[in-house]
């Protein structure tokens, strides 16, 4: 986690697409396409690349630029994926912004074995075997160890998941992709005064606890020191680190709206961090014990 004013204060990455397609040109106009199109509808910005980008010897800064640009990247992996020099770049790259930027990674496994592509059997061996012909052991060895580690990842398999009906699987992965691009960050003013220190000593404090711990922190002071714009700030730091989260704000506003203030309280706390789209409790009570259960 950085301490400068531009990573706890503000937030955040520009990303230029939610999402960056890599795929193997013979699912351009199949699966990739269908994907594409309902990613589209879905109104997520979604980057695919034109066959004019790719030009001369080497992977064209324009795409490099769009995956370093994207919040996520989904990998379609086909049984020819290996055989292009382009895609292992590609993937070489995206696993360097997963670990330098905070980029999301989703593999998908379409008419092929996961098990394939993480030993590189089958069609991936014979790919990689060719590219030794061509390219020093290093580069290929480097491709070997970057389809390992993402096929290592969770991801999706169209034969396991949806016995093959692709319109179905298409729109778990839009569905998915949805949870994904609609966590977002809190907004803080850009430059706030004395804000650093106090978002240093709360990380110490995080990182100094044992990892499995549950952690609570309480932030007090007079109304308007910035108590909630603390808050943000560790926030923005910390939920991309994490399956679910929620930022509930105005909690007293909320309370005193109504009876059932509490009552909508718990069911966006739990909406929000199971990523649940609808969540009915009915009483206070009732949701002290969901929360309990879900959570614990």
């Amino acid at each position: 986690m950085a301490s400068s004013s531009s990573s706890s204060s503000s937030s955040t990455t520009a990303w230029l697409y939610d999402v960056f397609l890599s795929f193997k040109g013979e699912t351009r106009k199949s699966f990739t396409d269908h994907l594409f199109e309902d990613l589209r509808q879905a109104e997520v910005n979604t980057f695919r690349d034109d066959e004019e980008i790719r030009k001369g010897g080497n992977i064209s800064d324009e795409l490099l630029k769009a995956i370093e640009g994207s919040k996520i990247s989904i990998i379609v992996f086909f049984k020819t994926y290996a055989q292009s020099k382009w895609c292992l770049v590609e993937l070489v790259k995206i696993l360097d912004c997963k670990k330098n930027l905070q980029h999301m990674v989703l593999p998908i496994f379409y008419n092929v074995d996961p098990s394939e592509v993480r030993k590189q059997t089958g069609e991936f061996g014979k790919a990689l075997a060719q590219h030794r012909q061509r390219f020093d052991d290093q580069k290929v060895d480097e491709w070997k160890v970057a389809l390992t580690t993402v096929a290592e990842l969770s991801g999706w398999d169209l034969q396991t998941m949806t016995n093959g009906y692709e319109s179905k699987f298409i729109k778990n992965i839009t569905k998915e992709v949805l949870r994904e691009v609609n966590r977002t960050y809190m907004n803080v003013a850009k430059y706030p005064v004395g804000i650093e220190s106090r978002v240093r000593d709360i990380l110490h404090l995080l990182q100094t606890q044992r990892h499995d711990d549950i952690k609570m922190f309480g932030i007090f002071g007079m109304g308007g020191v910035g108590k909630t714009t603390l808050a943000k700030a560790i926030y923005n730091l910390s939920f991309q680190k994490f399956e679910g989260c929620c930022f509930i704000a105005n909690i007293r506003t909320q309370v005193l709206e109504g009876h059932n203030g509490i009552v909508c309280l718990q069911e966006k706390l739990l909406c929000k961090t199971l990523n649940t789209e609808k969540l009915k409790i009915d009483n206070v009570d009732e949701g002290i014990n969901l929360i309990k259960e879900r959570l614990r």
